[in-house]
């Protein structure tokens, strides 16, 4: 069979809706869209879900992150809680660690001899030698009854108050002596008054830890003694009283203990100190004074 050429050049070129083959090429055209299609939206699912993971990331990235803001500032905050913790604890240990007990916001006393009532002297409202003299002279007056007066010379604490030490006593009496017989003494000491019937007297009884340090001390102290005790012994220091200032010491012997003791022209004691026992000094202004405290130490009424 012999084909004409101009036959097929006709057949192709007749409209396809006459023949028949438009909707098959449409067919084919319109899977090829959605084929083309599905895949554009897969590609864009893929997109998107591979966004998400990317964002997903930079947020579990920035949760755990130093460096972000949130975290950042929680860190700081953790830190100065952290802080105020130890603070708040190293507080606490300090304020025990310097914790001092006062029962009754009184310092406890245990007297050297025993006596019959105390009195406190608050250095803080004795600003000098004169009003501490002052102190004593009124006390000297005020307590008549028979018997011994422990007068306890305090400070102001936090907790309450506290016994001032020898040092401090001395100072605050103006004492000259030297820092030697300071150091040889302790703080256990006491100053009182004794009264027996019209006459009040002081005294102050020192402990010593070298009796020969100490009685070196004395000697020592004796040429200024009388400057530093006149007011307590409320002696006015003038006119006819002048002398006593360079008068000296003379030695006695009382209840079988050596003293020394400054007389006045009358050859009546003015101040006189003994050593009572091995380690005890008495400061006192009369012979009876001397003999009280002596028995009630040999009685047992003190340490």
């Amino acid at each position: 069979m012999e084909i004409n050429p101009l036959e097929i050049k006709k057949e192709l070129s007749k409209d396809p809706a006459q023949t028949g083959s438009y909707s098959d090429l449409k067919t084919i055209r319109t899977y090829a869209s959605d084929m083309a299609k599905a895949l554009n939206d897969q590609q864009g699912s893929v997109i998107k879900i591979a966004m998400a993971e990317h964002k997903k990331k930079e947020s579990d990235f920035e949760n755990i992150s130093p460096v972000s803001k949130k975290n950042r500032g929680l860190i700081i905050g953790s830190v100065l809680m952290i802080l105020l913790g130890v603070g708040i604890v190293f507080y606490a240990f300090l304020s025990k660690k310097n914790e001092v007990v006062v029962v009754d916001k009184k310092p406890v006393i245990q007297s050297i001899i025993v006596s019959e009532s105390t009195e406190e002297v608050r250095v803080e409202d004795v600003l000098t030698s004169k009003q501490f003299s002052d102190s004593i002279s009124v006390l000297k007056e005020r307590d008549r009854v028979n018997g011994i007066v422990n007068i306890i010379f305090t400070n102001p604490t936090d907790t309450g108050s506290r016994l001032i030490t020898i040092e401090e006593l001395i100072k605050k009496m103006e004492g000259d002596v030297e820092g030697y017989f300071i150091r040889a003494l302790t703080n256990s000491y006491m100053f009182g008054i004794h009264t027996r019937e019209t006459e009040s007297e002081f005294f102050l009884i020192l402990k010593t830890t070298s009796r020969e340090t100490a009685l070196a001390g004395m000697l020592e102290w004796e040429n200024k003694m009388f400057d530093n005790f006149y007011g307590i012994l409320g002696i006015t220091p003038s006119g006819e009283n002048n002398y006593l200032f360079s008068e000296k010491f003379n030695d006695i012997v009382i209840e079988n203990r050596d003293a020394r003791v400054l007389y006045d022209k009358d050859r009546k004691p003015v101040l006189m100190y003994v050593f009572i026992n091995t380690d005890s000094i008495l400061i006192t202004e009369s012979v009876e004074t001397v003999t009280e405290i002596i028995n009630r130490l040999d009685a047992g009424f003190g340490k």
